[in-house]
C-alpha cells in the first residue's frame, strides 16, 4: 500500500548504503545511548537521521519511521527494533572486525621462532601453528602460550590454516649430503604442492609468505597453486640477506643498521648480488661515505652470505633472524605500512621468481619499486641477469613452464663465477661481532648468562620488543655462544657476546 511504499523509500538511503557503512550507522546509535538502557531519545534520533541526509529525513518523514517502529511512554525509541526494522542487524553482524589470524605452517625453529616473534611484538590477535608432527606441534604451542602477552596461541589444521590473513610457510626439508640442488627443488614442490592442497579453498583476501627453501624456486611454486593473484603470494627472500649485510656494514661505520639503506638483490642464494648503487647512509652514497674508503664492497658480501654458514656450523641451524624478517612483513602486511622490503616475487617478463625492492602492505605486494633496475650500474645489471638464469635452470623455466630437470653441478658466487659449494672451514673466519677494543656500550645493558634455550630466547624478546639499548650473550661454550650471537644480531644487530667480568658491568 501506499504507506509501505513511503516507509520503504524513507529506509532506501540507509539499505543502499554500503555494508561498512550500515554498521557505522548501527554502531553509532548504539554509541547515542549514552545511559547504556537500549533506548534513544527521538530528538537525537532525528538529529542523527538529519545529519545523514537531510533530503531524504525530513520531519514528515521521520515521524513516519517514528511511527512505524514504535516508541515507549517515555518517548524513546528502542535501539534493537529500529535497527532491525531497517534490517541492517545482519551487516551490523557480518562487518564486526575478526581478530586478525596468523597461521604459521611448519613447526621446526624457524616456524616457532617467527611465531615467537609475533606473539613478542604483539603484531596478530591469534597466531596458529600448524605441522604433520602434530605431537611435536602440539609442545611447541603450550610453550609459546606461556610467552604470550595479548595474543591467542592455537593448533590449526591445515583447511583452518587456509583461512587465516597471512599464511607464513616455512614446512620443508633440507638438503641431504650429495644431493643436487635440483632434488632437494622437486622434494620441497611436492611438499609445498601437499600443503597448499591441503589448506583449500583458501581465504581469496590471504597473503602467502613462503619462507621455505629454496625460497625463490617454492615461490614460484606457490604462486602458481595457490589459486590467488600472485601479488598477494612472495616469498621472504633476500630481506635477511639484507639485514646481515647492513649488521656487518653498519658496524664498520659506526651507525645503527636501520640508518643504513643497502639491499641484496636477486637469488635468496648463491647467485644473490648486493646493490651498492641504491645504497646509502643518512642520504650519503655508500661508497663515498668516510668509513667505507678502501671497502671492497664484494669482499664483504661474501662474507655476510657465509654467515648462515657458520651459524649452522657453531650452533646447528639458524631461526632468530629469519624469524624476526617474518615478523617484519607480517606487520608491514597487517598494519598497511606500505615500505619498502626486497622480497621474492614474480620477476615481470621471465618465468621465475626473485627479490626485488618491493612496496609491501595490506594487499601484500602494492608493486615492485618504479624502474629500479634502470637505476643498477653495469656491473649490477648482469649480475642480475645471471641470477635469473641462475633460477630458471634450476626451476627448469627458461623456456616455459617448469620440468624438474636438469642438474647443476656448480653454484655461483655472490659477485664471482662458479665456484665449488663453500668450504665450511672457511665460514671461521667470519668476524666476531665484539670490537676488538672491548665492547663499548651506552644506554641500558641486559647481560644474559646462559645461551642455552631459555637465554637465547629471552635475548630473542628483548631484541623483538626493543626493551633495552644493549643486550649481551654470556656462556661458558664460547662456540655455541658466538653462534647464537650471530643468529640473534640478524634481528636488530644490538647484541654481543661478552665475558662474565663484562656482563658483571651490566644493569640488569
Amino acid at each position: 500500500n501506499s504507506r509501505s511504499q513511503q516507509l520503504f523509500s524513507v529506509s532506501r538511503p540507509l539499505l543502499h548504503q554500503p555494508v561498512t557503512m550500515a554498521a557505522i550507522v548501527c554502531q553509532t546509535l548504539r554509541d547515542l545511548d549514552a545511559a547504556g538502557s537500549g533506548q534513544v531519545s527521538k530528538t537525537d534520533l532525528k538529529k542523527f537521521l538529519q545529519a545523514l541526509d537531510p533530503q531524504a529525513f525530513t520531519e514528515d518523514t521521520v515521524e513516519l519511521m517514528l511511527a512505524a517502529v514504535g516508541t515507549n511512554t517515555a518517548g524513546t525509541v528502542n535501539i534493537n527494533d529500529f535497527v532491525t526494522w531497517l534490517g541492517l542487524e545482519k551487516a551490523e553482524e557480518h562487518t564486526k572486525p575478526a581478530p586478525s589470524h596468523v597461521a604459521i605452517v611448519g613447526a621446526g625453529f624457524v616456524g616457532t621462532s617467527a611465531a615467537f616473534a609475533l606473539l613478542c611484538h604483539e603484531t596478530a590477535a591469534c597466531i596458529t601453528l600448524t605441522d604433520v608432527n602434530t605431537t611435536k606441534c602440539e609442545g611447541e604451542v603450550l610453550d609459546l602460550e606461556d610467552g604470550a602477552r595479548g595474543s591467542h596461541v592455537a593448533v590449526a589444521s591445515l583447511q583452518e590454516a587456509g583461512q587465516a590473513d597471512i599464511i607464513v610457510i616455512t614446512a620443508g626439508r633440507g638438503q641431504k649430503e650429495g644431493e643436487s640442488r635440483t632434488d632437494l627443488i622437486a622434494a620441497n614442490t611436492a611438499i609445498m604442492k601437499s600443503v597448499i592442497q591441503g589448506m583449500q579453498p583458501i581465504k581469496l583476501s590471504a597473503k602467502i609468505i613462503v619462507v621455505s627453501n629454496p625460497c625463490d624456486s617454492l615461490t614460484y611454486v606457490a604462486q602458481d597453486c595457490a589459486g590467488l593473484p600472485i601479488t598477494q603470494v612472495f616469498g621472504s627472500g633476500t630481506l635477511l640477506d639484507s639485514k646481515r649485510l647492513r649488521v656487518l656494514l653498519a658496524k664498520r661505520c659506526l651507525v645503527n643498521p636501520r640508518s643504513m639503506t643497502m639491499f641484496v638483490l636477486g637469488e635468496h642464494g648463491d647467485s644473490q648480488f648486493p646493490v651498492a648503487s641504491l645504497a646509502n647512509i643518512g642520504g650519503v652514497p655508500l661508497l663515498k661515505a668516510k668509513r667505507m674508503h678502501g671497502v671492497d664492497l664484494a669482499n664483504e658480501a661474501k662474507q655476510s652470505a657465509s654467515k648462515a654458514y657458520s651459524i649452522i656450523q657453531k650452533k646447528g641451524y639458524t631461526a632468530f633472524g629469519i624469524g624476526r624478517a617474518v615478523m617484519e612483513i607480517v606487520d608491514c602486511v597487517l598494519k598497511d605500512k606500505e615500505t619498502v622490503l626486497p622480497v621474492s616475487v614474480r620477476v615481470p617478463g621471465h618465468n621465475c621468481c626473485l627479490s626485488l625492492p618491493c612496496v609491501v602492505g595490506f594487499n601484500g605486494i602494492h608493486r615492485i619499486v618504479d624502474q629500479v633496475i634502470a637505476h643498477f650500474s653495469e656491473a649490477e645489471a648482469m649480475l642480475y641477469a645471471r641470477s635469473i638464469r641462475c633460477v630458471q635452470e634450476a626451476l627448469g623455466t627458461a623456456g616455459g613452464r617448469p620440468q624438474w630437470q636438469g642438474k647443476r653441478s656448480l653454484t655461483m658466487s655472490v659477485l664471482g663465477g662458479p665456484v665449488q659449494n663453500p668450504d665450511p672451514a672457511a665460514c671461521l673466519n667470519y668476524p666476531q661481532p665484539m670490537p676488538d677494543a672491548g665492547l663499548r656500550l651506552k644506554g641500558m645493558h641486559v647481560a644474559v648468562i646462559g645461551a642455552g634455550f631459555v637465554g637465547t630466547s629471552t635475548a630473542f624478546a628483548l631484541l623483538c620488543a626493543a626493551a633495552t639499548a644493549h643486550v649481551t650473550l654470556t656462556d661458558v661454550n664460547t662456540e655455541k655462544c658466538l653462534g647464537e650471537v650471530l643468529d640473534l644480531e640478524d634481528g636488530d644487530g644490538r647484541i654481543e657476546m661478552a665475558s662474565p667480568q663484562e656482563a658483571g658491568q651490566a644493569d640488569i
